[in-house]
């Protein structure tokens, strides 16, 4: 779904608000937790952009053209389908004992626990 480390964090970011370059990049580091490279962000907005998951508004302001960038209908769609995969994945990563029985996957049954594939797609089992 997604093939470069930074797309997630921004189409996350971007979920919140449209933001400048500069201030998009204070978010992302605050979000991330860690140092991100201008020339990385730069790459993956041309690269979301391109794709259609981020919109680009510009502005003239004298000599300079300044971008506001926001998500679109398609990045919000995608950004729900990823948030929704980590969910799961996280979700396939829990014992039993750490979900507490809470969800209907983590009622025991018989104790058998593991992974199978339904739909094209690896769910937690716990029977």
């Amino acid at each position: 779904m997604f093939r470069f480390r930074w797309d997630p964090p921004i189409l996350a970011v971007l979920a919140e608000k449209p933001f400048r370059f500069r201030a998009l990049h204070a978010q992302l580091v605050a979000h991330v937790g860690e140092h991100v490279d201008d020339n990385a962000l730069t790459r993956s907005l041309q690269r979301l952009t391109r794709s259609g998951l981020v919109q680009a508004d510009s502005q003239q302001s004298g000599n300079r053209q300044i971008n506001t960038y926001r998500l679109s209908d398609k990045g919000r769609v995608r950004l729900v389908a990823y948030e929704a995969m980590v969910t799961v994945y996280a979700h396939i990563n829990l014992s039993p004992d750490e979900c507490d029985g809470r969800c209907s996957v983590h009622r025991e049954r018989d104790g058998e626990h593991g992974t199978r594939l339904t739909d094209g797609m690896y769910v937690h089992n716990c029977r």
